[in-house]
């Protein structure tokens, strides 16, 4: 069976490069960059439809068990909760599967034994007994699962008629389908340093010792999860596909900076999950909430603020990527300022996954100096790899954030520098996010506020913004 390489996450997060997945048909131009769905090992539901499904498959593989009419005595009751939550959260998959179709249809799951397990991340459905629910459910006629002849592949299932059938008669709709209450929203993860690819490689699930500290931001993160799975959050179907605003689940994803280091949640920590994340930035103008238009609101050029401010220095409202002579290039300079706050040495090449194309007759090293040049307070943080430092500041001005605000009844969508917030709590939401970053980072960090779906606007420079060169090598 031919197998099509695969270039994307895990449900948690995790990068997986490279995976052979089996392809049962050769790409085609509709499908070949469909972005491919993983199986969700987190994913539950509730309510009156989705436990009648529940009740069906079970029902199902128990007809197809050949253990159960042989088995003569009942399993633990551990074990038998763990079996009854894991057919939970593949029931939830399928179902899921059914009412939001990928291009390609395929769910693609990882079936093998994962080595040692951290009891923190592992959820029931995974290994040998995801395998044979799978395949009871295979042979019931409920779903297509093709499994890889590869080791460490990944095979991927497909909803049948009859599973198509069971979700249309039981009825569950996108509103029934909520995280299992077993899932950890603070992970930690650590990948080995690589000078060459300082991005690259997978992902490992750390463990950390529970603290005070870790105890507070998984209570703060439910809360907030509780808040937002109640509030009045939807999307006007735009015609570009179907969005469940459902989705609405956060968790905070740290890193270890070193595998030699201590676990500790002092690095990254920016919230991930949430429709509204990986919605295409124009498609934000669809999400309402409480009926309202939402608006964005930003921090300006947050990680190059974050520099001033440990230095104990404004930056004022000065564009800290309007760099003179690049005026046309905003997004280029913004690219490399952040790849270079990120990098643990001294870059002279345009990163390889750049977006943002190198502006033209303007070399690395010359734009770095024209950076340096025109906002010498950064002169000293590239190169130091402070990126995820940054990140950490940033994450807890941006929890802050969304906790008060919700103490205050408003709901608000987290980004990584900013927020979504409906049109008439725009202004508070924004007093309050720079009153926070004033005393979390020492500096009133400026806001700035744009319709969703808005084309980026540049903040107003002051005059010592506005000064130009005549070419690169005057800076």
């Amino acid at each position: 069976m031919p197998t099509a390489v695969i270039r994307s996450r895990d449900p948690d997060g995790c990068p997986v490069a490279g995976v052979p997945v089996p392809a049962s048909q050769p790409p085609t131009p509709e499908n070949e960059d469909a972005k491919p769905r993983w199986f969700d090992p987190w994913m539950g539901g509730r309510g009156e439809a989705f436990t009648s499904l529940i009740a069906f498959t079970g029902s199902l593989i128990a007809l197809h068990d050949p253990s159960h009419a042989t088995r003569q005595r009942a399993r633990k009751v551990a074990i038998e909760d763990r079996r009854i939550t894991a057919l939970k959260i593949i029931t939830a998959n399928l179902a899921y599967a059914v009412l939001m179709p990928t291009e390609t249809g395929r769910t693609l799951v990882l079936t093998g034994n994962t080595g040692k397990r951290i009891p923190r991340y592992t959820s029931p459905a995974t290994g040998k007994l995801l395998r044979d629910i799978l395949f009871l459910l295979s042979e019931a006629g409920m779903v297509e699962h093709v499994t890889s002849r590869q080791r460490s592949a990944a095979s991927y299932i497909v909803p049948t008629d009859m599973l198509r059938a069971a979700v249309g008669a039981s009825g569950p709709t996108l509103q029934d389908f909520r995280r299992h209450a077993g899932e950890e929203v603070i992970r930690l993860s650590m990948k080995p340093y690589d000078a060459a690819k300082p991005f690259g490689g997978h992902k490992v699930r750390v463990d950390y010792p529970e603290t005070a500290d870790t105890t507070a931001m998984r209570t703060q993160l439910h809360e907030l999860n509780r808040f937002l799975d109640a509030a009045d959050v939807t999307f006007i179907e735009d015609g570009r596909g179907t969005v469940d605003a459902h989705n609405r689940a956060m968790r905070r994803h740290f890193v270890l900076a070193k595998p030699s280091d201590a676990p500790r949640l002092n690095r990254g920590g920016r919230l991930y999950g949430g429709f509204w994340q990986n919605l295409e930035r124009d498609r934000r103008c669809s999400i309402r909430i409480n009926g309202e238009a939402v608006r964005v609101l930003d921090f300006a050029s947050m990680h190059p603020r974050l520099i001033y401010a440990r230095q104990g220095v404004s930056a004022g409202e000065v564009d800290l990527y309007a760099i003179p002579g690049l005026e046309d290039h905003r997004e280029a300079v913004k690219l490399l300022v952040n790849t270079l706050l990120n990098d643990g040495h001294s870059r002279n090449d345009w990163p390889d996954d750049a977006k943002v194309a190198q502006p033209p007759g303007w070399t690395v090293t010359q734009m770095r100096h024209a950076i340096w040049a025109h906002r010498h307070h950064l002169r000293h943080a590239f190169g130091r790899r402070l990126g995820l430092e940054l990140q950490f500041t940033e994450s807890r001005i941006l929890c802050e954030v969304l906790e008060r605000l919700r103490v205050r009844g408003i709901v608000a969508l987290g980004l990584h520098d900013g927020l979504l917030v409906g049109d008439s709590h725009a202004d508070e939401a924004r007093e309050v996010m720079e009153t926070v970053s004033q005393e979390v980072s020492g500096q009133r960090l400026p806001v700035t506020s744009k319709p969703a779906g808005a084309q980026p606007v540049n903040p107003i420079l002051s005059p010592i913004g506005q000064l130009s060169v005549s070419s690169p090598l005057a800076a």
